[in-house]
């Protein structure tokens, strides 16, 4: 069974103007240990957690080069829309990344709370629930930085979502990939009708 954590990132407007993505980073659970470890080992005496931004070129080669070679998969989700809240950007993008991982199977994905975010996070769950669009069990975790090791740290602090069963569900056209060969995440879906159109 795999298991995520999830980040997202705003739109950068010279670059990618109306832009929002989500990008989770899947491991198996029994590789969770290493990952951790390894996480811990590239962390700076100075760092709450590892840094990408203020990093030099050296360091940025030495960090890429020890994630590549972790077991891991990465999925991203983009939604581009002008003129909408933060709010809307999320909720699309988890509509879509949700029942992916959800049919990988990955057990649960950990998200960075984002206060008032959150609840929409869940309200996304309990209308999955009533549409039954994803196949198998997931949790969504919360967590607050709490202590020095960030996001994969057992500092953390996690509130937990609960399970959510139901069927799949896809979306027309789209092209899921992954670094690890193993995992088949090509999937073509329809989109489940979590937000309304002014959200």
């Amino acid at each position: 069974m795999l298991t995520a954590w999830g980040d997202e990132s705003g739109s950068q407007p010279d670059r990618d103007p109306d832009t929002y993505l989500i990008a989770a980073a899947l491991c198996d659970e029994d590789d969770v240990p290493d990952v951790r470890k390894t996480m811990e080992s590239l962390r700076l005496a100075t760092e709450k957690k590892v840094r990408w931004h203020g990093s030099s070129a050296d360091r940025r080669h030495d960090l890429v080069a020890a994630v590549a070679a972790l077991p891991l998969a990465g999925l991203v989700v983009i939604h581009t829309e002008a003129a909408v809240s933060d709010r809307r950007h999320r909720r699309k993008c988890l509509e879509y990344l949700l029942p992916n991982l959800a049919e990988m199977p990955c057990s649960h994905i950990t998200l960075e709370s984002r206060g008032h975010l959150d609840a929409s996070d869940v309200d996304i769950l309990q209308k999955f629930r009533a549409q039954k669009v994803i196949a198998s069990s997931l949790r969504v975790n919360h967590a607050r930085r709490h202590g020095r090791a960030g996001a994969l740290g057992r500092g953390d602090r996690v509130r937990r979502g609960g399970p959510i069963p139901g069927r799949e569900s896809h979306l027309p056209g789209e092209t899921l990939r992954c670094g690890r060969p193993a995992t088949d995440l090509t999937r073509k879906r329809r989109e489940p009708q979590a937000s309304s159109p002014g959200e």
